[in-house]
């Protein structure tokens, strides 16, 4: 009988590695439909440490699970990224923490790679969104995440590789630091068009 995926045990994590995530979501079907009952394996998302894809049987966002150890070690940097850039935030820290959570599921459910989750321009653009929500609520701030990690995944798809120019990244800017930043480094066009929507 053929092999209808492949995985083999990756030296880095430990873990069983898929090479894509086709193949990884093949796997994850056999596994729904096992008649072994202790499976639990609910979804498949990428690791960062050895390039592949792993199943886990911890939810994503779409059921607002809070339990995302697992998916604050595959995007750690993005977290460390995504907590320095809404420190200018009026919310208190704790807000901040929690729309940083809340942001993660929303890349991870969106099919962003999770090298473009350490883009400091993404994070700035989703900040500038939801700060317009007066009343913090998980819940009501992933609503206006999602929607837009979604934006930004499809838009990504059609010029990955392009850059915007200065002017269209500093009404992302917050502050002297970040408008020279917004003249060092320009944010990729896929960024400003999403924010822009």
């Amino acid at each position: 009988m053929a092999r209808l995926y492949r995985s083999g045990y990756s030296r880095r994590c430990g873990k069983r590695r898929y090479p894509t995530r086709e193949d990884a979501l093949l796997a994850l079907a056999s596994c729904k439909g096992s008649a072994n009952g202790r499976r639990e394996e609910c979804r498949a998302y990428p690791c960062p440490q050895c390039s592949g894809w792993h199943l886990t049987s911890i939810a994503n966002a779409e059921g607002l699970a809070h339990k995302h150890a697992d998916l604050c070690r595959i995007g750690s940097t993005a977290q460390k990224i995504g907590l320095r850039v809404c420190a200018p935030m009026r919310w208190n820290a704790e807000e901040r923490a929690l729309f940083v959570s809340a942001t993660l599921h929303a890349l991870d459910g969106s099919g962003l790679p999770v090298r473009a989750w350490e883009e400091t321009w993404l994070w700035r653009a989703l900040r500038n969104r939801v700060e317009q929500v007066e009343r913090f609520v998980y819940d009501g701030v992933f609503k206006h995440v999602r929607p837009l990690a979604q934006t930004m995944a499809r838009a990504r798809q059609l010029n990955a590789n392009d850059w915007a120019t200065p002017r269209q990244t500093l009404p992302l800017a917050r502050g002297f630091g970040e408008e020279c930043n917004a003249w060092d480094s320009p944010a990729r066009l896929w960024i400003v068009a999403a924010a822009s929507v």
